[in-house]
């Protein structure tokens, strides 16, 4: 295998290890929001990802499982650098439809306060339009 194979698989490996570390006890669906997160934050360019992904106290440290979880992570991860991945939508409780750009776990930390989310699981998700396309 040459470097530059054994870099993209352990970007990729990291990537899944990020989504299971926020989302590993969701439903398929809420990992793809995480996903969806990074991807609008990463300006929906694999090239990114990583930069993103390893800003400081913006996701959680990688985590590593097995299992179903840890497969459903794998397979976003993966579409996500090979670009086939699909981003997803909430509705929130006005009807307006949103890629989020944002998520949280329980209260709501100072920059979501008085923002519309939208609860997937244990996750809430939101659109601050801090993240625009081309805005790294």
């Amino acid at each position: 295998m040459c470097s530059s194979d054994l870099s993209s698989l352990n970007k990729t490996n990291y990537l899944a290890g990020v989504i299971y570390a926020e989302a590993n006890n969701e439903e398929y669906y809420g990992k793809s929001l995480v996903a969806t997160v990074i991807w609008i934050r990463a300006g929906e360019n694999s090239q990114n990802i990583h930069k993103i992904i390893t800003i400081p106290r913006q996701f959680a440290a990688p985590k590593y499982g097995e299992g179903e979880h840890w497969e459903e992570c794998l397979k976003l991860a993966k579409e996500m650098y090979n670009g086939t991945f699909k981003f997803q939508s909430v509705i929130l409780g006005n009807g307006k439809i949103i890629q989020p750009d944002h998520f949280f776990h329980g209260e709501s930390p100072w920059w979501a306060r008085g923002k519309m989310w939208h609860k997937v699981g244990g996750l809430k998700f939101l659109r601050l339009d801090s993240y625009r396309k081309g805005a790294l």
